[in-house]
């Protein structure tokens, strides 16, 4: 990355984290989630770099938040929310290859006015 730093502009930077960067970072991200705070700052702090170096702002005091804004990006907790939310939906509407019986099971209660037919039952564990 040393050799993009000196002489590509911001937005081919921005490509370059959107494509290879953040791609690894959010592969499986709908099924994994880190949930120890090293493992959530480690992944911040990559994205921290790369808005950093798409705007070329290395200030110390220059707000990270901001720069996030500016280059439209969601935080990286955002994107795996999204990206859980897009899994559940397409598991729950029969949209992918897998036979979602065995992991969503619906919860047939009726009694309270939060039933709704997308209400499933959380198994402890997948253990066979």
């Amino acid at each position: 990355m040393g050799v993009i730093s000196g002489i590509a502009p911001g937005r081919v930077k921005e490509t370059v984290y959107r494509t290879i960067v953040r791609s690894k970072l959010e592969y499986a991200s709908a099924s994994w989630h880190p949930h120890y705070e090293k493992d959530i700052t480690t992944l911040k702090r990559v994205q921290t770099k790369a808005a950093r170096f798409s705007l070329e702002n290395y200030d110390r005091i220059a707000s990270v938040s901001n720069m996030l804004k500016e280059l439209q990006w969601d935080t990286l907790d955002l994107r795996r929310k999204k990206n859980r939310l897009a899994l559940m939906y397409k598991l729950s509407h029969s949209l992918l290859d897998i036979q979602t019986e065995k992991y969503l099971v619906p919860n047939n209660e009726t009694r309270t006015r939060k039933s709704h037919a997308f209400d499933f039952f959380c198994p402890r564990s997948m253990v066979e």
